[in-house]
């Protein structure tokens, strides 16, 4: 077996200094910064808020409980490398949160991304952070020009999150972005989940669309079939639709019936969506991470070991645990990959957190499809007693 690294596909680092001053309505964000005042109102609010509003109480209160780690980005990283063995690497994924119409952080994206070139350069963790850069349409050439500076500092690749107020296949993306990515033998990560922070505008629309008064939904930015003109544009270019399409895809996936005839319930679950890509030899170049939807293990993980059994899945899906984005649910963040190496086993927790990481980051030749392990025969079962 080789000595590849395990790979953390995913985390995060950013800070409240990243986050708007009006991410959440009165001031909570602040409020929130207290522990006492956080544990009691995560205890009480979500009971009585619904579903969606619930989603943006717990991210605020881990972007608030995440300000408290000292040395901001730097601390945080030092953190997440303390739950893995020594030699793994981490992909870092900053946010730009500054055109989501909800104010302005205190600190824009340059100098967030600043940090983590400073931090990837520290002798002690070279070679350890492997910091993407972010791009919003909105801020035009500027943003061109500023993840082409990234890549100059060594960045090794560019994170999307479409929520945030924009389609994947943007005329800037399109003309300008990709065909770097494409031309510095750059990946592309991208939030493929239901989940998530999103613009305000989209958030109005979406109440709209939840209450029946007609339209497309409007987290359909960060759906898998927003990727296909992208990835038929650029054949080339590796793209990983993050969080294998989301917890709530999981579970209607697992709890709700689907006719096998009728393709379109298929598409419409972003889940078996990205599995019938994954057999599109247009979509070669498509990888998944089971970031964030894997920490739900108990429900999602004997799905993923079933799916795993394909080689061409097995092939292409990446370890990611979105922390801290994660920290909050069920399994802490070394409880969780221990967990998730023993129930695969060696060879293939070794594939998707060492190998496809490798070849989704480098472009190297695809390993070998591992072997299914068999199950036991009745025959070869030792007779009881």
């Amino acid at each position: 077996m080789s000595d590849l690294p395990i790979t953390n596909c995913h985390v995060h680092a950013f800070t409240m200094e990243h986050v708007p001053d009006r991410y959440i309505r009165f001031g909570l964000l602040n409020v929130l910064k207290a522990r006492p005042v956080r544990q009691a109102l995560l205890w009480t609010l979500p009971r009585l808020l619904p579903l969606r509003h619930r989603d943006v109480l717990e991210r605020a209160a881990r972007f608030a409980a995440i300000s408290s780690v000292d040395n901001g980005q730097e601390g945080i990283l030092r953190t997440v490398r303390g739950y893995y063995p020594r030699g793994a690497r981490f992909v870092v994924l900053p946010m730009d949160m500054a055109h989501m119409g909800k104010g302005r952080p205190a600190e824009d994206l340059p100098a967030q991304h600043d940090e983590l070139a400073r931090i990837a350069a520290l002798p002690d963790l070279a070679g350890t952070i492997l910091p993407f850069a972010t791009f919003h349409p909105d801020r035009g050439l500027a943003g061109v020009d500023e993840v082409k500076r990234c890549f100059d500092m060594g960045f090794r690749g560019l994170k999307l999150y479409p929520p945030l107020g924009f389609p994947p296949d943007h005329p800037l993306l399109m003309e300008q972005v990709y065909p770097l990515c494409v031309e510095r033998n750059l990946p592309v990560i991208s939030h493929c989940s239901r989940g998530g922070v999103s613009h305000v505008g989209l958030d109005r629309l979406e109440e709209a669309w939840r209450a029946g008064r007609g339209g497309a939904e409007p987290r359909r930015f960060a759906s898998p079939h927003a990727f296909k003109p992208v990835m038929e544009a650029f054949p080339d270019l590796r793209v990983c639709l993050a969080h294998f399409g989301g917890a709530i895809d999981w579970r209607d996936y697992l709890e709700q019936p689907m006719d096998p005839d009728r393709a379109d319930l298929r598409e419409a679950n972003w889940l078996t969506a990205i599995l019938d890509m994954m057999g599109d030899p247009k979509y070669a170049n498509l990888y998944t991470d089971i970031s964030y939807t894997i920490f739900y293990f108990d429900e999602n993980f004997p799905a993923l070991r079933v799916f795993l059994d394909d080689a061409q899945v097995a092939a292409r899906v990446l370890f990611g645990s979105d922390f801290y984005m994660a920290e909050m649910e069920r399994l802490p963040e070394r409880s969780l990959s221990i967990r998730l190496r023993h129930a695969l086993g060696r060879d293939l927790f070794h594939r998707i957190a060492c190998e496809n990481p490798e070849r989704w980051l480098t472009g190297t030749a695809p390993a070998p499809a591992p072997e299914p392990e068999p199950a036991p025969k009745v025959d070869d079962a030792p007779p009881i007693g």
